[in-house]
């Protein structure tokens, strides 16, 4: 029964990612257009430990194995979690967040 719950939780986990990288990859074509080139994020999943990987490029924001996500309590963020009990930060907002970070860094690149 555990690995049936946790083959639905990575399943949904799955569908939630190609969600948000079809999101932002909208908004980046949005704001770009037709180019010559296209650099956007994509999903990969590691066959053998199943995990979920979001990439810009080849520059890993968000691995599923090792997220990075902050935890929020239920007195930080009021309704955020019914239940009460401490849960990450949303995945989109990270992802927001660390391809942002990500592309600051890239600005200060002069050539």
């Amino acid at each position: 029964m555990l690995e049936y719950n946790k083959g639905n939780e990575m399943k949904e986990l799955l569908l939630e990612a190609f969600g948000i990288v079809d999101i932002i990859n909208n908004e980046i074509y949005d704001q770009i257009g037709e180019q010559d080139f296209y650099c956007g994020l994509e999903v990969k999943t590691n066959g053998s430990n199943g995990a979920i990987v979001i990439e810009f490029g080849s520059y890993c924001l968000w691995d599923s194995e090792e997220d990075e996500r902050t935890w929020i309590s239920n007195d930080t963020v009021d309704g955020f979690n019914p239940e009460g009990d401490e849960c990450q930060e949303p995945l989109e907002p990270f992802i927001r967040k660390e391809l942002n970070t990500f592309l600051n860094i890239l600005r200060k690149i002069k050539i």
